[in-house]
């Protein structure tokens, strides 16, 4: 749930975002933490590509959660279900993150 990793609420500045935020059904599929200070490192979202199509409210979901997320300075990377090289990818952006 997105509201364990988000303890503090004070970059929320609007009400949607709150309720999203607070919303049990609001997730992120994988966390990357680092060991040091157990802060998330990394987000990773994994899309069905028949349910994140433009116009969809998936979309408007995943729009609102790439914002939070921005405020709170916690990389996100998104992969399709109908994507490829996601290990090549992962490990990229990993790299560019420590750097």
């Amino acid at each position: 749930m997105l509201k364990t990793i988000l303890k503090d609420r004070s970059l929320l500045t609007t009400n949607r975002e709150l309720q999203y935020v607070l919303n049990d059904l609001t997730h992120i599929d994988f966390i990357i933490y680092k060991t040091l200070d157990n802060l998330p490192f990394l987000a990773v979202e994994v899309d069905g590509y028949k349910y994140h199509k433009e116009g969809t409210k998936q979309v408007e979901r995943d729009q609102l959660k790439d914002e939070i997320l921005q405020k709170y300075r916690i990389p996100l990377l998104r992969f399709k279900t109908n994507g490829s090289n996601e290990k090549g990818i992962l490990i990229k952006t990993i790299n560019d993150t420590i750097s």
